[in-house]
């Protein structure tokens, strides 16, 4: 037997060399599908900078991210693509993919996903990563949550007042696809 010793985040083997547990691996997973540029964007377009994203959202999405066929379940097969498209590794999505199916049915629906323990605590234990990510994106691009408060501060401070385009205080108006009205006189 080659296992000297055994933690929750590693294995160190006789020969001194240390691998990571199946369940630090799934973990990495994880986090690399909710830092990924699809989750994040998708998350995005869900929330607005004053109400962030939810951990129902974070389900929602990462579920999409594994059911691209949009059936009621997804299966190893479909995790491998979601974690490779982020660029993780064949060995992560499928130590995640043992942790979302933990007695070894072949498939996970979307309520066992949803109701996953592992699952919970990690988009629970990185929501708030998720939440400051999804918040630089929306402030480094104005409008991608599409409110109407977005839509008035994503050309400036100018449209509030109506000056840019010449109104003074009292008009309406027409431009940029919605009508402006001086709503605080």
């Amino acid at each position: 037997m080659t296992t000297v010793s055994s933690t929750s985040s590693a294995t160190t083997t006789a020969t001194g060399t240390t691998t990571p547990s199946p369940t630090a691996t799934a973990d990495k997973a994880v986090k690399l599908l909710m830092a990924g540029n699809d989750v994040v964007q998708s998350l995005s377009t869900q929330s607005t900078r004053w109400t962030p994203p939810t951990s129902a959202q974070v389900f929602s999405t990462l579920w999409a991210l594994f059911n691209v066929n949009s059936t009621k379940i997804i299966t190893q097969s479909d995790v491998q693509s979601g974690v490779n498209a982020e660029g993780g590794t064949i060995a992560e999505a499928n130590a995640l993919w043992k942790q979302l199916d933990p007695n070894n049915n072949g498939a996970v629906s979307a309520t066992q996903f949803v109701n996953s323990p592992y699952l919970a605590a990690q988009v629970q234990a990185n929501l708030s990563a998720v939440q400051t990510t999804v918040a630089k994106v929306q402030l480094d691009n104005p409008g991608t949550s599409n409110t109407v408060l977005d839509a008035f501060s994503s050309g400036g401070a100018d449209i509030l007042s109506g000056a840019a385009h010449g109104y003074n205080g009292n008009a309406v108006g027409t431009g940029n696809n919605f009508n402006y009205f001086n709503l605080f006189v």
